[in-house]
């Protein structure tokens, strides 16, 4: 009888060996699905937001530090100018802010001609702000200030944000300060507004959505009877304001879809994609999607839209494939910049040769052209304020005194 006890544990023990073995079998088997189905993070929607008072110079009259950029975009100088400046003028202007406002000017004055003179565009960049800084602020200063912005405008480029950014801020303070003359103060009220709105539209095009949001709020601080006379200001101003608000309302969505996308819904990447491909291009967003989705409708319409690159004959396709997807989009700047992209299509294919094998093609395109832009088609703007100004002399500031009226002794 004491057999029986001793059996029963024992097949107990051989059960539970058995149950062990099992679950770590299917513990490893999960793991392996788990690596294999593991796949990294998509890259996020938009480029880190940067610091917005990393784009304003320094305007103290001694500046102690070297200028100070955003992550990833060039600054206004190289070290090697900030060097090249404190070994020339680093001392004396270290020393002149405990002198008198004359011997200030005389100092300005004296950068001001080297910065004329000066051929590195960094170094011309770094005296000129410093002479703004020096002389802005008092009336008699105010001409070498305004020199000093007009060949600022002459070396900077439209195409970096750091460089504009300086334009805005000088501008800004000279209509600002009474020690200004008025009929220059008008003057820099027009470029304020101008380079503000060149300055939110280079935001926008980078991606620094929340950074244009606080930089198109200062358009009303300007916007005086001189500036509401200029037409074609107010209107470039109001399409900046646009702008910026329905792109924030795109991204707003699209954050919507990626949360969605990264839940693993197919049919949410497809906006995504639509916007790193279409709109704004992230090639590494665009890849890790068409990595994701190889064989689902994403990866149709990339392919559609590679050959058509090299084959006009094949626009016509991805002209229907865009306008279709353009349909269940919402209405805003993603639905306009896909018809827009259709458009071009469509009359990419319309330039080939008439034959027997695309006439019904060609007829059903000009009527898609006709389509899309009565459904909103539209580019990115083409604005640019400072085009005229940037890279030509400024006109000269109004320095010159209204002449006194003479007594001849008739108003005694």
């Amino acid at each position: 009888m004491p057999i029986a006890p001793a059996i029963i544990s024992r097949g107990y023990r051989l059960v539970v060996i058995v149950a062990l073995t099992l679950m770590a079998v299917l513990v490893g088997l999960g793991h392996r699905a788990t690596a294999a189905s593991w796949s990294p993070p998509p890259p996020p929607l938009l480029p880190p937001p940067i610091e917005l008072h990393t784009l304003w110079p320094d305007v103290l009259p001694v500046q102690k530090v070297p200028a100070t950029s955003p992550p990833g975009m060039k600054p206004l100088y190289s070290t090697a100018d900030w060097k090249w400046y404190q070994a020339q003028y680093g001392a004396q202007a270290r020393r002149v802010n405990y002198e008198y406002l004359s011997q200030r000017l005389k100092f300005a004055a004296a950068m001001l001609e080297q910065a004329q003179r000066e051929t590195h565009r960094g170094r011309t960049r770094l005296l000129c702000l410093r002479v703004f800084a020096l002389c802005f602020q008092s009336r008699s200063g105010s001409p070498l200030a305004q020199a000093a912005v007009s060949r600022y405008m002459q070396v900077a480029k439209l195409h970096s944000i750091v460089q504009i950014a300086p334009i805005w801020q000088m501008s800004n303070l000279l209509a600002y300060l009474a020690a200004t003359p008025l009929p220059d103060r008008h003057r820099y009220d027009i470029l304020a507004e101008q380079a503000n709105v060149q300055l939110t539209l280079q935001l926008l095009w980078a991606g620094q959505v929340q950074a244009a949001y606080r930089v198109v709020r200062h358009l009303g601080i300007h916007e005086t009877h001189t500036v509401r006379a200029n037409h074609q200001l107010m209107f470039e101003m109001s399409v900046a304001r646009t702008m910026v608000h329905q792109t924030r309302r795109m991204i707003h969505d699209l954050k919507k879809q990626y949360r969605l996308m990264l839940a693993g819904h197919e049919s949410a990447a497809m906006e995504v994609y639509l916007y790193a491909t279409v709109v704004s291009p992230r090639r590494n967003l665009r890849d890790w999607i068409l990595h994701r989705w190889p064989r689902s409708s994403v990866g149709e319409l990339d392919r559609m839209m590679v050959a058509c690159r090299t084959d006009p004959a094949e626009c016509y396709r991805c002209a229907r494939a865009l306008q279709s997807q353009a349909q269940l989009l919402p209405a805003g700047i993603l639905r306009n910049r896909v018809l827009f992209a259709a458009l071009q299509d469509y009359l990419r294919y319309l330039k080939l040769p008439l034959d027997r094998h695309n006439r019904v093609a060609r007829t059903l395109s000009r009527i898609a052209v006709q389509q899309v832009v009565e459904q909103g088609a539209r580019p990115n703007p083409n604005i640019n304020p400072l085009k005229g100004l940037v890279g030509m002399p400024h006109p000269k500031p109004s320095t010159a005194q209204p002449p006194r009226p003479i007594d001849h002794g008739q108003n005694k």
